[in-house]
C-alpha cells in the first residue's frame, strides 16, 4: 500500500508540476494577451490622430487652393481689364491717326489752294486796274 501512496503522490507531484506550468504559460498568455491589446489600443489612437492630421491638412490645402484660386481669379480680372483699357487706348490712337491723316490731308489741300488763292487775287486787282 505504500507503494501505492507513494505511486500516487508521485502522480500528484506530477500533475501539480504540470498544473504549475500550465497555469505559469496562462498566466504568460494573459500578460501577452493584455499587452497586445493596449498595443491595439494605442495602434488604434496613433491612426484615429493621423486620420484627424491628415483630414486637417487636407482642409488647410483646401483653404490654400480656394485662395490662390481667388488670387489667380482676381489677376485674370485685372489682366481683362487692363487688355481692354489696350484695346480702348488702340481704337483711340486709331482715331487719332485717322484725324492727323486728314489734318495732313486738308493741310496739303491748302497749300495747295493757297497760291490759288493768290493768283485769284492777283487777277482779281488786273481786273480791277483795267
Amino acid at each position: 500500500m505504500e507503494n501505492a501512496s507513494h505511486q500516487a503522490n508521485v502522480q500528484v507531484e506530477s500533475l501539480q508540476e504540470q498544473l504549475n506550468v500550465v497555469s505559469k504559460q496562462r498566466d504568460e498568455t494573459a500578460l501577452l494577451l493584455s499587452a497586445s491589446q493596449e498595443q491595439v489600443k494605442q495602434y488604434a489612437l496613433s491612426l484615429a490622430n493621423l486620420q484627424m492630421v491628415l483630414q486637417h491638412f487636407q482642409q488647410e490645402e483646401k483653404a490654400m487652393y480656394s485662395v490662390e484660386l481667388g488670387k489667380q481669379k482676381h489677376l485674370i480680372a485685372e489682366w481683362k481689364k487692363k487688355a481692354e483699357n489696350l484695346e480702348g487706348k488702340v481704337i483711340l490712337q486709331e482715331g487719332l491717326d485717322e484725324a492727323n491723316a486728314a489734318l495732313n490731308s486738308a493741310s496739303r489741300l491748302k497749300e495747295q489752294s493757297d497760291p490759288k488763292e493768290d493768283q485769284i487775287e492777283g487777277l482779281k486787282k488786273q481786273n480791277e486796274f483795267r
